[in-house]
Formats: structure tokens, C-alpha cells, sequence
């Protein structure tokens, strides 16, 4: 690597800006979560495997970057977030890691 970060998150949204509404921003909705997945063996097929997962509410949307999985998930409740990240991990970690996609114990509190 040449030491250029591979992820470099610049948003910044104002309290009572209008990107809180707007449909470039938050559209209105106040939960926003990013999974990354840093690795040389993100693929188009492993894009394509979690792209496949919907969200049970909100919107999620999957993009790959060399050595670089991006996944943004927005909506309305926490809870709807964490489970389609955590679905998207439950497909990453065997592939990327070659470990069960056991969920850890932080994750319990």
C-alpha cells in the first residue's frame, strides 16, 4: 500500500441543515449506519451477494471500491439497520475472514 487511506468520510450534517431533509442527505430519516470491508478479496460476486439482502425497512445500498466494500444503510429505527448490516456480515466474514459468522459478544449489550 502507498499509505493513502482507502475510506475518507468528509460528510457533516448540520443540526436543523437542510440535508437533514434533503433527498442528497438524510431524507428526512434519522438513522444512518456504514459497514466497510477492507480486503483484497472483495469481489463483484461478494458485491452482488450482499446487494441481493434487502432491508426489512429503510434503504441499503452496496458499492465496491478496489480492496473496498462500502455498505450505507438509511432509515427510520436503529434496530431495521443493524439487522441488514448484520446480515451483509454474516456473508463477509466467512468469505473475507474463512471464519463462521459467529456474532460477537458486543453485540449482545
Amino acid at each position: 500500500r502507498d499509505g493513502r487511506p482507502l475510506w475518507l468520510e468528509a460528510g457533516r450534517i448540520e443540526g436543523g441543515g437542510a440535508l437533514l431533509d434533503s433527498p442528497a442527505g438524510l431524507a428526512g430519516q434519522p438513522v444512518v449506519g456504514t459497514l466497510l470491508a477492507a480486503s483484497p478479496q472483495v469481489s463483484e460476486a461478494l458485491r452482488d451477494a450482499c446487494r441481493a439482502i434487502e432491508p426489512a425497512a429503510g434503504e441499503g445500498g452496496v458499492t465496491l471500491l478496489p480492496g473496498l466494500l462500502v455498505a450505507r444503510w438509511l432509515g427510520p429505527q436503529a434496530e431495521a439497520g443493524q439487522g441488514w448490516l448484520r446480515a451483509l456480515w454474516q456473508v463477509l466474514r466467512p468469505a473475507l475472514a474463512g471464519r463462521a459468522a459467529n456474532s460477537p459478544r458486543i453485540w449482545n449489550t
